[in-house]
């Protein structure tokens, strides 16, 4: 019914670390995934972008999906590639970018290079919290809530009649 594409090399620091890598697969294997959707007539696409695009944004300002975007990282820069890709190929009928927070909540595999996940760890087993860059704030979202607007965009796109692109 729908593809929901959520893979890829997530983050900025491993993004760094192998940028070729990151690269192939946050831009190369993904636009070839895309096209062989679109070769199988895949109706509804979801790509879970991220809200790390519009980078850094003045205090009181809440960027909405058109605010310009601003990336900082290669996995921002990375995810802007694959929205405007998406923008521009007309031959999938309905598709969906999402532009995520950061997730957080358990798993069989924690991550524990997400923010949220890494100063509980702290505390727990290292019984100190060091913060850094106090003044920055970051959006976070359950994975359970991301699961649920997932579900509601599938629905969604489903009522659409033609063809669109739907940044939220």
């Amino acid at each position: 019914e729908a593809v929901i594409i959520l893979s890829g090399l997530v983050g900025d620091p491993i993004t760094k670390l192998y940028p070729e890598l990151s690269k192939d697969y946050n831009i190369n294997f993904i636009k070839n995934f895309i096209i062989k959707c679109k070769n199988s007539k895949i109706k509804k696409l979801i790509f879970v972008s991220t809200c790390s695009n519009y980078g850094f944004i003045k205090a009181n300002v809440k960027a909405k999906e058109n605010h310009k975007l601003n990336p900082l990282s290669y996995y921002a820069k990375d995810k802007i590639k694959i929205e405007k890709f998406l923008i521009k190929n007309k031959k999938l009928d309905k598709v969906a970018i999402l532009r995520f927070a950061t997730a957080f909540g358990a798993s069989d595999r924690m991550r524990f290079d997400l923010t949220l996940n890494e100063f509980v760890y702290d505390i727990i087993y290292n019984n100190y919290l060091e913060i850094y860059d106090a003044d920055t704030w970051r959006p976070y979202c359950h994975v359970q809530d991301f699961a649920q607007a997932i579900e509601k965009t599938i629905k969604y796109l489903s009522n659409k009649k033609s063809h669109s692109v739907n940044i939220f």
